[in-house]
């Protein structure tokens, strides 16, 4: 069992129209830019898709076309860096897909950021489906856009979000190949996931965590680079090499999943003995993690770091390992002042941090703040005049989630 939640970072997709008949997908991001003459695309290699599936969604085995996603990477996407490739196929197959199915093809300009570490095992490949997902879905007319005066209570459909994670979780699996759909249905749906997969016959298994309450995280980017493949390809080979020392430690890992499964969807506890058995259960699953191969000496010193007085909090490594993140849980009580030096050392020491919190709502559409006060930028310009795209495009990582806020009231799953 593996417990996954949303965190409360965001990667964000702003579409805008153009009347050139272009498509333009914009990562900052990753330094990466191109745009397509609409009418030039492989539009004969794309098979319409079933009425069914318009209207409900990919299948779960649905299986991406080898063929056209060769094609797409060959011919149609500039030769760059290899995330930025895997993206952009992703943005293009999904494209196509809808728009011969609709009989509508959008010229616009989709511009991605992302406001959480990228390749830092926090899912930031899920955030990106998700965000383009449900940017074609809208922009190509198979979903309804939400009401433009929403009410404080208004909430995305079920079933909407339900046809925004199927396409999702086909963009994972061009990015990633077999993706276990946790990442993206986290991503979509918000709150967490207990996610069970299927072995030896054994049905997989995929549960909301009912009755589970948002739990503050220091997220910390070693900004030590990882390769997923390689490190579950070496767990792998030591379980068939060393079964009497793996399979117990893989043992341990599932109890203590299951626990962690039992207290966070505890009625019982108080939300003290909650945090207190997180935090043990946190330190314990990291052991478990670094005798497996997994670990890092960067990890090690941002684990050592906040266990230190006057601190003493519990961290974990997060994704594959390897480098990446490490997620330490704060207590509800834990001084402002105190997570602000911790945040200070951890910097001086060369890492990246992130405050936020587990938990939180799932995807959101932007319905536009209209006739709001002008803002003024240095030199008396006019913030609302220049374009939101290049506002957005420019806008530091760290702006992105003052820049949503500011935009508009946000509908979410």
């Amino acid at each position: 069992t593996a417990i996954a939640g949303a965190i409360d970072l965001r990667c964000y997709c702003l579409a805008e129209s153009r009347s050139d008949g272009q498509l333009s997908l914009v990562l900052p991001d990753l330094g990466y830019s191109q745009t397509w003459d609409i009418a030039s695309l492989p539009w004969d290699k794309v098979d319409a898709l079933s009425s069914t599936v318009l209207k409900s969604g990919p299948k779960s085995d649905a299986v991406p076309d080898q063929e056209l996603l060769t094609l797409l990477a060959n011919k149609f996407v500039h030769q760059d860096k290899l995330k930025a490739v895997q993206a952009a196929q992703a943005f293009l197959y999904l494209y196509l897909h809808l728009a011969v199915s609709s009989g509508i093809k959008p010229a616009q300009t989709y511009t991605v950021r992302s406001g959480l570490p990228i390749s830092a095992g926090l899912g930031s490949s899920a955030a990106y489906s998700v965000a383009v997902a449900s940017s074609l879905l809208y922009s190509h007319g198979i979903l309804p856009a939400p009401a433009s005066s929403p009410s404080a209570d208004s909430t995305i459909p079920i079933e909407h979000a339900n046809m925004v994670n199927s396409w999702a979780f086909l963009a994972e699996k061009v990015i990633h190949g077999t993706p276990s759909g946790v990442d993206n249905t986290v991503a979509t749906l918000g709150g967490a996931i207990a996610f069970r997969r299927a072995v030896k016959g054994r049905e997989g298994s995929m549960d909301v965590l009912k009755g589970f309450d948002k739990v503050e995280f220091l997220l910390t980017d070693t900004k030590v680079p990882r390769d997923t493949k390689t490190l579950v390809a070496g767990v792998a080979r030591r379980k068939l090499e060393e079964p009497d020392t793996i399979n117990p430690l893989l043992t341990s890992i599932q109890r203590i999943s299951d626990e962690a499964q039992a207290c966070l969807s505890s009625t019982t506890l108080s939300r003290s003995e909650q945090l207190d058995t997180l935090s043990r259960l946190v330190e314990q699953n990291h052991q478990h993690l670094v005798s497996l191969g997994v670990g890092h000496v960067a990890l090690e010193a941002v684990r050592s770091k906040t266990k230190e007085q006057p601190w003493g909090l519990a961290t974990k490594l997060t994704g594959a390992g390897g480098g990446g993140c490490a997620v330490t849980v704060v207590p509800d009580s834990f001084p402002e002042d105190k997570l602000t030096a911790l945040r200070a050392a951890l910097a001086n020491s060369g890492f990246e941090t992130y405050a936020t919190s587990v938990g939180g709502r799932g995807f959101g559409v932007l319905i536009p703040t209209h006739g709001s006060q002008l803002e003024t930028a240095e030199g008396g310009v006019e913030l609302s005049a220049i374009p939101q795209q290049k506002r957005f495009e420019e806008a530091q990582t760290e702006e992105l989630g003052r820049w949503a806020e500011e935009a508009g009231v946000w509908v979410c799953a």
